[in-house]
């Protein structure tokens, strides 16, 4: 490959990335619970399924049969709220990403981020099975092939359920958005596996993690594992 080639190619990835963070972006931010759904915010996403609604909501016993589906205690009242009821509990069984996370923000680029896993981080570095921009809200109970994966930023305190993913992790810098997860009732990075760079494997056991910066080798107590403390310790070496 030419030297221009190789900077057209750099070029075209940056681009791709940019705009799978801002669709990610615009996904979150577009809203997934009943309250959105019922609002001038979301004219458009009824609009399309507005006339189907309508014809439905005219047969007889239409309204109770979707309060006996979904559980409610009363039936809706008009198509809308038919319509917004349906589609809030289907994304939530889909896992849906706008249905889990709240409050995007795109991070800097020389963020680092810290992924946990029970798997072999340096096989994981070379094979990170991603998932879809649409279902990344219960991932844990379905997954869908795609370019994301999670972590949790170095920037901050590491959540001490953290560990539940795994005992090893895997340091790292990427394209990235930070979120709120509404059941895991945390902050979590959100980040594109193809920007992964500066990779670093940590493996650890009940207590510790041992990782390796520039051949220098470290063991930390995971109840003293603070995001700073990583982060001052890759800034030293």
């Amino acid at each position: 490959m030419s030297f221009l080639s190789k900077v057209y190619a750099k070029v075209k990835f940056k681009v791709v990335a940019n705009d799978l963070l801002q669709r990610l972006v615009t996904e979150i931010n577009s809203g997934g619970d009943y309250a959105f759904l019922m609002s001038k915010a979301a004219d458009h996403l009824w609009d399309k399924d507005k006339e189907r609604w309508t014809d439905f909501f005219k047969k007889s016993g239409f309204a109770e049969d979707i309060q006996s589906e979904l559980d409610l205690e009363d039936p809706p009242e008009t198509p809308r709220e038919a319509w917004a009821l349906n589609k809030e509990f289907e994304d939530e069984e889909d896992g849906s990403t706008k249905y889990y996370f709240s409050n995007p923000k795109i991070m800097p680029k020389t963020a680092w981020y810290i992924h946990f896993t029970d798997g072999d981080p340096v096989a994981l570095m070379s094979n990170y099975v991603g998932n879809n921009l649409d279902t990344l809200g219960l991932t844990r109970l379905m997954s869908h092939k795609g370019d994301f994966g999670f972590a949790f930023s170095l920037q901050s305190k590491i959540p001490k359920t953290a560990w539940r993913y795994g005992k090893n992790a895997i340091i790292f810098q990427a394209d990235a958005v930070e979120a709120y997860h509404e059941v895991d009732d945390e902050k979590q990075v959100i980040f594109i596996i193809k920007t992964m760079k500066n990779t670093s494997p940590l493996y650890g056991n009940e207590k510790t993690l041992d990782l390796v910066i520039k051949n220098k080798s470290y063991t930390l107590k995971k109840e003293a594992l603070l995001g700073a403390k990583l982060l001052t310790l890759f800034k030293e070496v």
